[in-house]
C-alpha cells in the first residue's frame, strides 16, 4: 500500500533499465501505441501545433484584445479578419 500517492513507487520496484524505458516515455507514444493514430500527432500533445486563429493578437491567450483587435481589423477590412475562405469578403460569416 505504501504507492498509494507515491508516483515514482516503480522506481524502487522496478529493474533499473525498465525504469529508463518507463521515463522515455511520452504521453505521444503511449497515444500512438493504443489507438489508430499515427504520425500526425505531434510530439508534444499539450501544445498546440499551429496557432489559434482566435489569438488574433499573437500574444498567446483569446481575451477582449483579441476582439477589439478583431473587430478592428474587420471593420478596416484587413486580410486576417476575413475567417470564412479568405474569400475577400467581409460579412456576418467571418465574425
Amino acid at each position: 500500500r505504501l504507492r498509494d500517492g507515491d508516483r515514482f513507487w516503480y522506481e524502487s520496484y522496478l529493474p533499473q533499465p525498465m525504469v529508463q524505458m518507463v521515463e522515455s516515455q511520452t504521453l505521444a507514444r503511449i497515444i500512438k501505441r493504443n489507438t489508430e493514430i499515427g504520425d500526425e500527432l505531434q510530439d508534444n500533445v499539450f501544445l498546440a501545433s499551429e496557432p489559434c486563429p482566435g489569438d488574433y493578437n499573437n500574444d498567446g491567450t483569446v481575451d477582449f484584445f483579441d476582439i477589439s483587435s478583431f473587430m478592428n481589423g474587420f471593420s478596416n477590412q484587413d486580410a486576417r479578419a476575413d475567417f470564412n475562405a479568405h474569400d475577400g469578403v467581409f460579412d456576418f460569416f467571418d465574425v
